[in-house]
């Protein structure tokens, strides 16, 4: 039981007790004055996941400064007075969701600011446009869901491949990670996981990837940082071959300036000369 009281000792008013109210409130809990008293009290039924509460001390007519975990913010003043707008990102990987990507400090009566803090979390699914960029396991890097089925599209230029760098990969027994060289379920599998495996990287053959991760519906919880981390990026096609030499006495036509796959290079000769091996490559 976790009860955080509004004073210094055990006799003070309780602004959260966790028998009453299941979740902290996302837009934290403001003190009235220097103190906060928390008790934790644990019984012998077993091991729990535990706490973690973060605390901040802040100047009155100020509004206190914001925090988002995995992402950044950048303020218009570093003191917070009113009138302080804060603008929240994410981390590669990550996405916004809950409060608003900008808050406003208000009211000069009771400093406060006038939306909650976004939170950034790694999300099931999603459509990737960027040249480089980075998927995470839902939660990561907390523990994943049962009986989830997430896609993601990874889409790079056109004239371009994906390279994936598997950073991370440790999945139960009973979870699949599978790559698909194009852009929907139906492409060829780049390759398909489960377990766990050291570093490794992939090389997709067009400018789509699709990754689709499911986990085991029937599996207990997992632990802290188990899941997956790619990075990937785009790089150049290989669907060119190198160029061929020319002849003596004669010349070569091409049936494309790009020595892309399906280009046809004939040979020819100068009147008088014959041509040893074959003519077309």
């Amino acid at each position: 039981r976790l009860i955080i009281r509004n004073g210094n000792n055990v006799e003070s008013p309780p602004v959260y007790d966790s028998y009453e109210v299941e979740y902290l409130p996302i837009e934290g809990l403001l003190s009235t004055g220097r103190h906060f008293f928390v008790e934790l009290t644990t019984d012998s039924s077993g091991a729990a996941a535990g706490m973690a509460l973060r605390y901040e001390a802040f100047e009155q007519g100020h509004c206190y400064e914001p925090f988002v975990k995995y992402g950044n913010f950048t303020a218009s003043d570093p003191r917070y007075p009113v009138g302080t707008t804060v603008e929240f990102t994410c981390n590669p990987g990550y996405t916004l969701e809950q409060g608003s990507t900008i808050i406003e400090c208000v009211d000069p009566s009771d400093p406060q600011w006038n939306e909650t803090e976004p939170a950034c979390r790694a999300v099931c699914s999603g459509e990737l446009t960027d040249a480089a960029g980075v998927v995470l396991s839902p939660n990561w890097p907390e523990a994943y869901g049962k009986g989830q089925d997430c896609i993601w599209g990874l889409h790079v230029e056109e004239d371009k491949r994906i390279m994936l760098d598997v950073r991370v990969l440790r999945l139960g027994t009973g979870d699949v990670l599978t790559f698909y060289d194009g852009d929907d379920l139906t492409a060829r599998i780049l390759g398909q996981y489960t377990g766990a495996r050291g570093r490794f990287k992939l090389y997709a053959s067009t400018a789509d990837v699709t990754v689709q991760f499911q986990s085991d519906p029937g599996a207990g919880t997992f632990a802290y940082r188990q899941g997956f981390v790619i990075h990937f990026s785009e790089v150049p096609r290989n669907d060119t071959c190198p160029e061929l030499p020319d002849i003596a006495n004669g010349w070569k036509t091409s049936s494309q300036p790009e020595l892309l796959h399906g280009t046809v290079v004939t040979y020819h000769c100068y009147p008088g000369f014959q041509l040893a091996g074959t003519d077309l490559l």
